[in-house]
């Protein structure tokens, strides 16, 4: 379903950024209204007065889109308990937040963009990766709320992987190790295409997934191996198996569909 005209409420601790008012400017070029909203999804009183404020300004809130998130990478152990809540905040208590707040409202869909650090894990990401996973199971609790008739608006939840475009960006180097290991970057194009076909797949939880197709499997089946037997074995593993990988491959990455 498309609509014309649509009001658009962007909320953000920071939403006078230059990069946010040119994307704002071809929203708007498109027929689209925008408002920005300055709000700290992490701060329970913050999040309740933006739903509040827009449904007593719109009449009513269709649909919600979580996309906010912290990034302070490093090994845990060296993560001081300040950097582990920032990393949190916005996942976790935001998450819970958003979704008390439109609790009464009418939504059409509940949408949480988590990562695929949350199913895969990464080095230097524990915290991240823990508060993704967290996001993906509070989409299976918000269904079951949905199922008892205390929710509305289908909770979905994806498990991006970095995106070319995006606000999140990494060094040469960590894109260089990505590449080693089968992952690309998403462009913006097929991204969108994947966040329509997530929408239709009608499931709770879709894992999108970038890269050499062969070369992910094989990782996979490293890592299901426990890291066991040399490079040829995985490889003539990866050969003898080539029918039933991607089922796989679904299984290891999409577990809580």
């Amino acid at each position: 379903r498309k609509v014309k005209k649509p009001v658009l409420i962007l909320s953000s601790r920071t939403p006078n950024k230059a990069s946010v008012r040119e994307r704002i400017k071809e929203l708007e070029e498109n027929g689209a209204k925008v408002v920005l909203k300055e709000t700290d999804i992490s701060v329970e009183s913050q999040v309740t007065e933006l739903i509040r404020g827009v449904r007593e300004e719109y009449g009513c809130i269709n649909g919600i889109i979580h996309c906010a998130g912290v990034i302070r990478d490093n090994y845990i152990k060296k993560k001081s308990v300040e950097e582990l809540g920032e990393v949190f905040a916005p996942k976790v208590r935001g998450v819970a937040y958003l979704d008390q707040a439109s609790k009464e409202e009418a939504l059409d869909f509940f949408i949480l963009f988590s990562s695929g650090s949350g199913v895969l894990g990464n080095p230097g990401q524990a915290d991240y990766a823990a508060a993704n996973a967290y996001m993906d199971v509070y989409t299976e609790h918000r269904n079951e709320l949905i199922a008892k008739e205390q929710r509305q608006g289908r909770t979905l939840t994806i498990n991006w992987p970095l995106w070319k475009e995006g606000g999140m960006q990494v060094s040469k180097a960590t894109e260089k190790l990505m590449q080693g290991k089968g992952l690309e970057v998403l462009d913006t194009i097929k991204g969108l295409h994947a966040f329509y076909q997530a929408w239709v797949s009608n499931c709770s939880q879709v894992v999108i997934v970038e890269g050499d197709a062969l070369e992910l499997r094989r990782q996979l089946l490293i890592q299901g191996e426990g890291n066991t037997g040399n490079e040829e074995q995985m490889h003539d593993k990866t050969e003898e198996t080539e029918d039933v990988d991607n089922r796989m491959l679904e299984n290891k990455v999409q577990k809580a569909t």
